[in-house]
């Protein structure tokens, strides 16, 4: 059952009441605005989701992160002036870390699966690093682990 009733129409004075309890007048004419749903719809989101604590990303203008059936893919497009010996990129089976010698906060990627490592291959051309991984190979086989206890 929501808030609103049992999942039928929207009662709309039943909405405006509540809309009242939390500090806001709300009238047909403001719910017809697209730009004051979307505030309203986003403080909700703000207050109601966990924080995410995320990497200072003021470097990088966007990063992508993808996968095939056997490679894990990530690029950073990064500023026009960067050179590859401005940069450091540590790779571990779940995540990568980009490192700047200017100071900059790293950026880290959660991958989406384990990937090996060593195979990492990366490619820096036009301020964009493009990053190439294998991912690891899943062992079908079972190992007998010990059980404690009575």
């Amino acid at each position: 059952m929501s808030m609103f009733g049992n999942g039928g129409p929207l009662d709309w004075e039943q909405l405006q009441r509540w809309l009242a309890g939390k500090g806001l007048e709300a009238t047909e004419e403001m719910m017809r605005e697209p730009q004051w749903v979307e505030k309203m719809v986003s403080q909700a989101m703000k207050q109601s989701l966990p924080r995410l604590h995320r990497a200072d990303r003021s470097n990088v203008e966007q990063e992508d992160c993808y996968e095939t059936h056997h490679f894990v893919f990530v690029r950073f497009k990064l500023d026009k002036g960067v050179r590859r010996d401005q940069l450091r990129l540590l790779v571990r089976a779940d995540r990568i870390k980009l490192e700047r010698e200017d100071g900059k906060k790293p950026i880290r990627v959660k991958l989406p699966c384990q990937v090996q490592p060593r195979s990492c291959r990366a490619l820096l051309r036009a301020g964009v690093l493009q990053v190439k991984l294998r991912k690891r190979p899943v062992d079908p086989t079972y190992h007998e682990a010990f059980i404690r206890g009575q």
